[in-house]
């Protein structure tokens, strides 16, 4: 899941969190499952 280009560093951040925790996320669904 990817978004257009963002203005900020702090938007930057975000989305990089974003997918960061959305990798966790499917990882452990996948592990509990």
């Amino acid at each position: 899941m990817y978004f257009q280009d963002s203005a900020s560093p702090q938007m930057e951040a975000l989305i990089e969190l974003h997918d960061n925790i959305m990798y966790y996320l499917v990882a452990i669904l996948f592990s509990v499952g």
